[in-house]
């Protein structure tokens, strides 16, 4: 067993959005081996899974397909069924010819697997104002009593706006409500509404008589602040959405996410530069009327393709997953807000369910609003999503291409409406990576792959941190007669506010653990495995989140210490 590298400062961060808010800009050591696939499919496989939800004319569930009558199609070719089943039933027939090994394997895990009852209420509190949250709230309560099959497993979730698992997977409805109760509101909604009601506020201050560059100056510096924050909670959403799939991923069947939010404007860009037009026409009406350029006075581009490409990763990774998000709107029946002569319209109004209803028509929900009785949507994804046929087809393109493949599913009956994943976009092994460890320390109660505690102790002027690994939880590979695994121990301190501290890992550690078959047994005669590493804790920091990655596997593990003052541990 080697040490790579060991507690030196590596590049990591030079602030939170760099890292955690951007797709791609992670840094992190490499071994000098090239990193193995991640895997991105269920089982490692070749085979691509699709839920097909048909309906018919009424919104009723049609459950009398035959195999025979669907046909699907990736990138315009037609692809062989070799999985087929309703509601997670009997082992279905396959199609003639065989599939590869490895998809042979993948399809034989997934005809073991039964349906699973598991509904997860993500709560997206950033969005809501309080009577939102409280609807939302409420209606979830009388769900859990009215309408909740007792047999399934639900999971609450809230963005607040720090990502939070309120309560694990419990069947324990009471407990589920308590976890409820005791979720706490706190007012970090920025809406168009509310951007509007602050413009309008602007140019209540002027009169006629002042020249129109002045309030309009004021409102672009609004709109900038605005779509700022807009940036940052949409990707903070769309990333948790996407650790959340992942964390999903490993339980059998389809996964169906409750998604109450009020959704995010991915064309914001227009609708502030419109809301201020409007209110700057108002204001001198008849009189001259500058064009609001406020696109090019923010310097901030063509944000609406950044917003889809990280909204599009989110989708992404729940279909990967079978994970199925049904979007709430918890805004009830949908009117235009009039109040203090505030200039904006139901567009306006209208635009954040754009975001909504892409993130759950791309994974095969469905989108729930205008409904002021919010439980009778909560009732409606519940019931949809307990009943779909489950096809599988092994594609001919390699999933490592890096593309976005479309998948089309037909069926031979008129008058039916067809739900399903529209496509899956592969990732690169090294993007992956990036990805899941940078989610790794933003979500750690999503990363559990495998267990481990941390032992963590002062030693004069360092810390001594010492993962302590169940043997059993490392996973050894065959290469050429060896026995390998590779382990990396990532490490970063947060303050209070949630921020890391410094722009380096606090430790970075890889273990190249290379065995012969007997050098093996040996070392599975200890119960744990410990490594060591020392570091200094910043007197400021509140956390310590370190991250174990095995890296052969991709499988990630994150636990969190917390940190009194002047670098005294709790």
């Amino acid at each position: 067993m080697k040490s790579v590298y060991g507690n030196a400062g590596l590049p990591f961060v030079a602030h939170l959005l760099a890292v955690f808010l951007l797709p791609g800009t992670l840094v992190w050591p490499q071994a000098g081996r090239r990193q193995d696939t991640i895997p991105r499919f269920r089982a490692e496989s070749e085979l691509v899974l699709v839920d097909l939800v048909a309906t018919d004319g009424k919104g009723r569930f049609v459950s009398d397909i035959r195999q025979d009558e669907i046909e699907v199609l990736e990138d315009g070719k037609r692809q062989k069924i070799r999985l087929f089943r309703l509601e997670q039933g009997e082992i279905p027939d396959e199609q003639p010819g065989e599939p590869s090994p490895r998809a042979a394997r993948a399809l034989r895990d997934v005809q073991k697997r039964g349906q699973g009852g598991y509904v997860v209420f993500l709560l997206d509190l950033q969005t809501m104002d309080l009577d939102s949250a409280e609807r939302s709230k409420g209606a979830i309560r009388e769900f859990l009593h009215s309408g909740m099959d007792p047999g399934d497993l639900a999971m609450l979730v809230t963005i607040r706006p720090a990502f939070q698992v309120d309560q694990p997977f419990t069947r324990d409805l009471e407990k589920l409500e308590t976890a409820l109760n005791q979720v706490p509101y706190r007012r970090e909604e920025a809406s168009l509404e509310e951007f509007a009601e602050r413009v309008d506020e602007i140019f209540n201050r002027f009169g006629g008589d002042i020249p129109p560059e002045v309030p309009v100056s004021y409102a672009e510096m609004e709109a900038q602040q605005y779509l700022t924050d807009l940036r940052t909670r949409l990707d903070l959403s769309c990333r948790a959405i996407s650790a959340l799939s992942r964390y999903l991923g490993s339980l059998p069947g389809r996964k169906r996410v409750l998604y109450f939010s009020r959704g995010y404007a991915i064309n914001a860009y227009h609708r502030v530069s419109e809301i201020i037009q409007r209110r700057t026409d108002q204001l001198h009406r008849g009189l001259h009327r500058p064009r609001v350029a406020t696109l090019s006075k923010l310097r901030i581009g063509n944000m609406a393709s950044i917003y889809a490409r990280t909204l599009r990763s989110a989708v992404d990774q729940a279909n990967r997953n079978q994970v199925s998000v049904y979007s709430i709107d918890p805004r009830g029946l949908m009117l235009v807000p009039f109040q203090h002569g505030t200039y904006y319209d139901i567009g306006d109004v209208e635009a954040p369910q754009e975001f909504l209803a892409t993130l759950s028509e791309d994974t095969g929900g469905l989108l729930l609003t205008n409904e002021n009785e919010l439980v009778n949507p909560i009732r409606t994804a519940y019931l949809d999503s307990r009943s779909y046929y489950l096809l599988g087809y092994v594609p001919d393109a390699r999933m490592e291409d890096g593309k976005f493949h479309r998948i089309e599913v037909k069926v031979k009956r008129k008058g039916l409406t067809l739900r399903y994943r529209r496509g899956y976009e592969t990732v690169a092994p090294e993007k992956a990576a990036q990805s899941n460890l940078a989610n790794a320390f933003k979500f750690p109660d999503l990363y559990r792959d495998f267990p481990f505690r941390l032992s963590i102790r002062r030693d004069g002027e360092q810390w001594v941190v010492r993962p302590l690994i169940p043997e059993q939880a490392l996973t050894f590979s065959d290469d050429a007669g060896r026995k390998r695994c590779d382990l990396e121990i990532f490490g970063i301190s947060f303050n209070a506010t949630g921020e890391p501290l410094g722009e380096n890992f606090l430790f970075a550690k890889a273990l190249e653990m290379d065995f012969s078959e007997p050098e093996l047994v040996s070392f599975r005669q200890y119960e744990t495995f410990s490594p060591s590493l020392e570091t200094a804790i910043p007197e400021d920091a509140r956390n310590l989140v370190v991250v174990l990655r095995q890296r052969r596997t991709g499988m990630l593990s994150a636990a969190t210490h917390r940190i009194g003052g002047s670098g005294a541990l709790k």
